[in-house]
């Protein structure tokens, strides 16, 4: 496993899925470089949770939809 990484370079999806984080970071992968912020606190797990919450209960209500928290979602794929 990886455990540095270069903001400068691009990597692919799977050279960034090998990369190790740093304690107290959090990293995406945008269009091929690697995006690194600290981590959220408890106040950002708080306010996650209750919009959260308040969505779901306003779809299911309302006939749809489904929310997700915290998902790795992969948006876009290029070819190479």
């Amino acid at each position: 496993m990886e455990t540095s990484a270069s903001p400068s370079r691009r990597y692919t999806l799977e050279e960034y899925a090998s990369l190790q984080e740093p304690d107290g970071v959090v990293s995406d992968l945008v269009r091929g470089l690697l995006v690194r912020e600290p981590r959220p606190g408890s106040l950002h797990g708080l306010v996650q949770v209750e919009v959260a919450s308040r969505l779901h209960q306003w779809a299911r209500g309302h006939g749809g939809g489904w929310v997700f928290a915290e998902s790795g979602v992969i948006l876009q794929r290029r070819s190479e």
